[in-house]
């Protein structure tokens, strides 16, 4: 049976650093934070990602999660992959699991999902787990 699973999340202790380059490269900096999830997603996460700021003003990145919590009534961790674009003011993710990391009862899920951050700032998580997987 698959389920969307909602939660807003808060991001914290952000830092960015630029990764010097070539004199022809994009701008690229790598980027590390923390978030906690409230909701039907609760738990803590540490975040990496790698962005690429374009001329065009839109910002690709892409990373990887290691949450630690539960999703709905199935705890554990998990390493997740995230693949975005920052464009507008707006952020969002598309998230995979990386195979083989999650533990605990999240080891016996399908799990995807999406991140999205408004320019008004207030994140939001969808998560669809399938706990017939």
């Amino acid at each position: 049976m698959t389920r969307t699973l909602t939660s807003s999340f808060t991001p914290s202790n952000w830092t960015e650093e630029e990764i010097q380059g070539a004199a022809h490269a994009p701008r690229h900096t790598n980027v590390h934070y923390a978030v906690s999830y409230f909701g039907e997603v609760s738990g803590t996460s540490t975040i990496d990602l790698l962005l690429v700021y374009r001329t065009d003003g839109t910002v690709p990145y892409v990373g990887y999660e290691f949450f630690e919590g539960s999703l709905g009534s199935h705890s554990g961790s998990v390493v997740l992959e995230h693949r975005g674009i920052f464009e507008g003011g707006e952020a969002t993710s598309e998230l995979t699991v990386v195979p083989g990391t999650a533990t605990g009862a999240l080891a016996d899920l399908s799990i995807s999902g999406r991140m999205f951050v408004p320019s008004s700032g207030e994140g939001v998580l969808n998560v669809e787990i399938d706990d017939q997987a």
